[in-house]
């Protein structure tokens, strides 16, 4: 089966679950631009765009657990210098557990973009497409009422779109499949202690490139686990061991405390923390949510990778806040090519309707952001790039399904080249536009 297509058959094992309630959303809108390019020479321009999503929500039909979101755009630029592009994000998480069994089936799909220059600050005609896809069948025995065995199969698939040579390092498409054994001890009604022994193997597809390098990883994980009505704990202390194509080996210390706590009906926080060698997907044994690493397209080689998020999030229904922080450093294990890439954002929200007690629904939404990349990789000129992102929203709800928005952002890029030195990049978009949101069944 030609990969390009291996997410679509991803959606098609879990159609028989499909008979359920659904909710999509069409739109357009036309934004003016200072800099429509987003180059440091750009000109000004315009963006006219057609948006279309679709969503199935945490759906339990029959032995099959859904959860789908899909959204499909469409950009025309009034530029002859740039070429219109097609932007989606289709992500499915699907579990098939059989009644009565001790077997289970994961299935992931993700198509998104990745940058297909990621030393470049702009964005637009700077994207390429990228596909996750993995199954994970899984099987347990009961030793007693809290002992239990899990075996554990896992395939992931990584492709990324050949955009042509456009710097080095370009294609980091691969293939990993792991095996694992994980003894399992359940203490009490909130806390499980687990012994995972796993394996695993990482095979890029270009052998061709100077920077991709086969690898093997075995890890030996003790991991707490600790499930209760306000907290979703997970910590992992354990080791790696790492063989590189050419005979190259290495021994990493591998961390990882996940913790989420609902603090109360208003207020939330999570924190993550990492530590060791660097993989496409993550999956959290405490809330079972799968995330893909946001350096994937990074990840050329055996990478450790150190990693930090915090996030707060406050709601009272008239106002609304999310506050995070985050910082991701990969560093070659066999070859000095090290990244460090860390921000911050915040979003602010306040429902104008309630504020100002009027029977128009109203939503005004205030977010900012800061991203800094940093790289000390062999080849490359290019040292650091910040992008700073100011953006402000009104949403006038005029019915239950029809509602109009008005947008304002400025993005401040700046770039350090070690031979060009500090180059700046600023672009502004006003924007204005609508969206029409209904639900259906079939």
């Amino acid at each position: 089966m030609d990969r390009k297509y291996k997410w679509i058959a991803v959606l098609l094992l879990s159609h028989s679950a499909l008979a359920t309630e659904y909710e999509y959303s069409l739109g357009t809108s036309g934004s003016s631009s200072t800099n429509v390019t987003q180059r440091p020479d750009g000109q000004e321009g315009s963006v006219y765009q057609a948006d279309l999503t679709f969503d199935i929500s945490d759906e339990n039909l029959y032995d099959w657990q859904i959860d789908f979101a899909s959204s499909l755009s469409r950009l025309n630029y009034d530029n002859d210098e740039l070429a219109d592009e097609t932007r989606s994000n289709i992500r499915l998480e699907s579990t098939y557990q059989p009644k009565d069994t001790n077997f289970s089936l994961m299935l992931f799909g993700d198509l998104s973009q990745v940058p297909a220059n990621r030393f470049q600050t702009e964005e637009v005609n700077n994207l390429r497409d990228s596909q996750t896809v993995a199954f994970s069948p899984n099987y347990f025995v009961r030793l007693d009422s809290q002992t239990d065995i899990n075996l554990n199969y896992q395939h992931i698939d990584y492709q990324v779109e050949d955009s042509g040579p456009i710097v080095a390092q370009v294609d980091n498409s691969r293939t990993a499949q792991s095996a694992s054994f994980s003894l399992n001890r359940q203490i009490n009604a909130t806390n499980r202690l687990s012994l995972v022994l796993q394996e695993t193997d990482n095979d890029y597809d270009n052998d061709e490139q100077v920077n991709t390098f086969d690898f093997r990883q075995s890890d030996q994980i003790l991991r707490w686990v600790v499930v209760n009505a306000t907290n979703e704990m997970q910590l992992d202390l354990g080791n790696s061991n790492v063989d590189g194509a050419s005979g190259q080996k290495a021994s990493e210390e591998q961390m990882r405390f996940s913790w989420n706590r609902q603090m109360n009906s208003r207020q939330s926080v999570t924190l993550e923390l990492f530590e060791g060698v660097a993989n496409l997907i993550n999956i959290n044994a405490a809330s079972g949510t799968i995330s893909i690493n946001p350096q994937a397209n990074a990840l050329f080689r055996a990478q450790r990778s150190e990693s930090g998020t915090f996030q707060y999030e406050y709601n009272t229904g008239l106002v609304s806040f999310r506050a995070q922080i985050f910082e991701t450093n990969l560093f070659g294990i066999f070859a000095d090519n090290d990244e460090i890439r860390r921000g911050h954002d915040i979003t602010l929200s306040t429902s104008l309707s309630r504020l100002l007690s009027s029977p128009l629904q109203r939503l005004l939404t205030f977010r900012y952001s800061d991203t800094e990349t940093d790289f000390n990789i062999i080849g490359n000129s290019i040292e650091e790039n910040r992008i700073k992102q100011s953006f402000i929203r009104y949403d006038h709800v005029s019915s239950s399904t029809l509602s109009f928005y008005s947008t304002f952002e400025k993005r401040e890029a700046k770039q350090l080249d070690r031979n060009l030195g500090i180059i700046p990049n600023t672009s502004e978009y006003f924007t204005l536009g609508f969206v029409y949101r209904d639900r259906g069944q079939w």
